[in-house]
């Protein structure tokens, strides 16, 4: 089984400033941006207004074999204690994911159901029955 956790953090509105602070801060590079209004407006994403379009859907910065994943909170969607910080799990395969997810869920609240989507063909957030929250993403 082949699954790798980072970090995610979730800012309120100021994924950029984020982004460049820690890469600044931990000598860190920049692998990915995206931002709402480059999500495919198939479905398979939230929907996105155009008020949203610059807001950060997902960064990835690396530092070495290490990395940190950003995102902004999704408009409507509050920042409280407990859910500014995230797992997000990567799994080598569908079924691996499928597993995860289920047994993350066991207990505790799907907040996404895991399904294809432009970016992954298995994706899918949860809360554990601790209040942990996991993305699960398959390669």
């Amino acid at each position: 089984m082949g699954v790798h956790l980072s970090p995610y953090l979730v800012l309120k509105k100021n994924a950029r400033a984020g982004i460049a602070f820690y890469e600044r801060a931990l000598e860190g590079k920049v692998q990915s941006m995206t931002t709402y209004g480059d999500v495919p407006a198939d479905g398979s994403a939230r929907p996105t207004k155009p008020e949203f379009a610059n807001l950060i859907v997902h960064a990835d910065i690396s530092f070495g074999q290490t990395h940190l994943l950003l995102c902004d909170n999704y408009p409507g969607n509050p920042i409280a204690r407990g859910n500014q910080v995230m797992i997000s799990l990567t799994a080598d395969d569908i079924a691996t994911a499928r597993r995860c997810f289920d047994a993350l869920a066991e207990g505790g609240e799907v907040t996404h159901a895991l399904t294809e989507t432009s970016f992954s063909p298995a994706f899918g957030m949860v809360k554990d029955k601790y209040g942990v929250n996991f993305t699960i993403v398959s390669e």
